[in-house]
Parts: structure tokens; C-alpha cells; sequence
């Protein structure tokens, strides 16, 4: 009976010892998993509390998608494989002013149906930031056995800070990715390789302005993926704000107040792509206005510019952050009577 006891217990120890060595290689990883909670159908929060390991990656010189997923599989997702998913999207985004004097940027994103993740990360090196994470990227949503709530759909969130489309951090910068319709943007002026949606990470991570954010991209070569062209709206607390667009393997920055999906830089290709219309709607509004909006009217102008579900694709989130404030608000599949507020404190 001893001796039964004496194993028992020296099993329990081996078990709990090897528990705790779990947790010390990976309880950032576990806590990230167990962090992940719906918030209502399609739409989910996440706080991120691992090493997503971005010094690493901007190191790796990863400029394709293919070296991206494998990177990701090797460093992140413990060696699983992992596809990803992408279809055109189309967007707007814009700058305004509220009436207390606070910097907002409104953005509409359109796209397939998909589910979306609210990731607050808090890096030891970096600034914390709210990014909103598209998880049809990472085939999660599709079906209801990859739903976000399930057991692969919460492994994805480990994946999350490199699927978002838009976000803001602590210091108050602002950024959002926008597609135009042109070839695939592959720079190779012999800097360092970083694929455009690593860079909105980047950006949110280690940028507190507009400036620094443009300096920043300056250093790399940026490249895109999908066979498609893409450009940035960055804005900051201070009301300044950028877009910019990368023609002929030349960086071009536009002080630019609301953006689509058409090239704004001047020469081939100008005006070349899609959304003059949505682009016309909130010119005007910003205009009439004197760029002055409240949250709400900020929320009213992009459901003027949003584009009905069609059956194939639509605006399948809108949302107003307070660049001030660190907050944001979110609206789903043009529901615009149902409002999603977070904050640093949601998380």
C-alpha cells in the first residue's frame, strides 16, 4: 500500500512538474487561447499576452505569402500547416474632427462574409494597440467546425496579429490597409523584405505619428501578395494623416484626408481602380462639415458609404476610432442600430 502511494504521489509530482515546464515555454500562448470569447454572432475579442515575435520576422526577410505561412507554421503555430484564405476586398477610410477636438478615423471594410476578432496586444518592446483581425484570412468562420469559439478557430488567435486590417495603438496612431486594383507591389531597392500586412503590425507596434509611421515604411521593401496592389491610410491624434502608395517601386506619400480604392498619385494609373463614388460621398460630407463629425455622424458617413450585401460580398464592418481615447467603435453587416464599444478595459 506504501509503495502504490509512494508511485502515486511521485507520478503526481512528474505530472505537475511537467505542467509547470509547460506553462513557462508556452502559458503566453495558452492564456492568449483561453483569452479568446464571442462577443456576439461574428464578432469575438482576444487579448494577445505571447511573443508574437515581430524583431524576428521584420529579420526574416519574408516578401511572399508562401515564405510568410511557412514562417508563421515555424515560429507560431508549433509546425502545423496553415493556408490562407483571401478574396478582393474593397474599403474607405477617412479622418475627421469630433466638436470636443479629439481625432477620429472612420473605416468601412468590404468583403466576403467573414468573422471578426478584436486583438489587444501589449508588447514588452512596443506600444499597445487594438487592431481588428479579419479571420476568414485564416479560413476560420467558413463553417461552423472552424468557428472562431472552436478548438482551431481559438488556435488561429495565436496567429492574429498578422491578420488584421486595421487598428489603433496608445499613442494614438491610426492605420488601415486599403486594396487597388494593380499587379502585386514587390520593391527591391536592397532593404529589408516585409510584406505590407506585417507592416501594419509594425506600425502599431513601434510608431507614434505619422511621421515616424512613414519613416518607418521607408526603411523596407514592401511587398503584396494575392496579385494585388494595396495602399495605407495612417493618421495620428494630432489630425495628421497620410496615404500612402507605392507606384513603380517608388514610395509616395499624399496628404490626404479620406481614401478608396483608386490610386491618388499622380501619373499612369492615376485614378485607376475602384470607389470614386463612396470616395465623392464622404468628400462631400467632410466638406460640408468642415471636417467636424461626431462619433455618430462619423458612423452615419460610412453607412452613406457602404456597399449592400449583394450575395457575394458587402461592408462587413464600419468602424470610428477615437484616436485620443484609445477606443473604438464597431458596427457588423451594416447593422448600424447595433454598436460595439472597446477599449483598453474591454480586454
Amino acid at each position: 500500500m506504501k509503495k502504490a502511494a509512494k508511485a502515486l504521489i511521485t507520478i503526481i509530482c512528474i505530472l505537475l512538474i511537467g505542467l509547470i515546464v509547460l506553462y513557462i515555454f508556452f502559458g503566453g500562448q495558452v492564456r492568449t487561447v483561453a483569452s479568446v470569447k464571442k462577443v456576439d454572432d461574428g464578432i469575438y475579442q482576444a487579448r494577445y499576452f505571447s511573443d508574437y515575435k515581430l524583431d524576428k520576422l521584420l529579420a526574416a526577410d519574408v516578401g511572399s505569402i508562401d515564405e510568410f505561412m511557412s514562417w508563421i507554421s515555424d515560429n507560431m503555430f508549433f509546425g502545423l500547416p496553415l493556408d490562407a484564405v483571401y478574396s478582393r476586398f474593397a474599403c474607405t477610410a477617412f479622418i475627421a474632427r469630433n466638436p470636443e477636438g479629439d481625432y477620429i478615423m472612420g473605416r468601412n471594410y468590404d468583403y466576403v462574409k467573414t468573422d471578426t476578432m478584436l486583438v489587444f496586444s501589449s508588447p514588452e518592446e512596443g506600444y499597445e494597440s487594438i487592431a481588428v483581425s479579419d479571420l476568414h484570412l485564416m479560413g476560420v468562420g467558413s463553417m461552423p467546425i472552424t468557428s472562431a469559439d472552436g478548438p482551431y478557430g481559438k488556435l488561429v488567435s495565436l496567429v492574429s496579429p498578422y491578420t488584421i486590417t486595421e487598428g489603433v495603438n496608445e499613442k494614438g496612431l491610426g492605420v488601415a490597409i486599403l486594396e487597388l486594383k494593380d499587379k502585386e507591389i514587390h520593391q527591391d531597392n536592397g532593404k529589408p523584405d516585409v510584406l505590407l500586412f506585417v507592416a501594419v503590425r509594425m506600425l502599431l507596434d513601434k510608431a507614434a505619428n505619422v511621421d515616424e509611421a512613414v519613416e518607418m515604411l521607408d526603411d523596407y521593401d514592401i511587398h503584396t501578395f494575392f496579385n494585388s496592389s494595396f495602399h495605407l491610410f495612417i493618421s495620428d491624434s494630432s489630425g495628421e494623416s497620410a496615404v500612402v502608395e507605392w507606384i513603380d517601386g517608388k514610395m509616395n506619400v499624399l496628404d490626404e484626408a479620406y481614401v478608396t480604392n483608386f490610386q491618388l498619385s499622380e501619373g499612369e494609373g492615376h485614378g485607376k481602380g475602384a470607389g470614386q463614388k463612396r470616395y465623392e460621398t464622404v468628400e462631400k460630407k467632410l466638406a460640408e462639415t468642415g471636417g467636424v463629425l461626431t462619433e455618430e455622424e462619423a458612423m452615419s458617413l460610412l453607412r452613406d458609404a457602404r456597399i449592400d450585401w449583394n450575395g457575394k460580398w458587402g461592408t462587413q464592418w464600419s468602424v470610428v476610432t477615437n484616436l485620443k481615447n484609445f477606443s473604438l467603435d464597431i458596427c457588423l453587416d451594416n447593422n448600424f442600430e447595433k454598436v460595439y464599444e472597446f477599449s483598453k478595459e474591454s480586454f
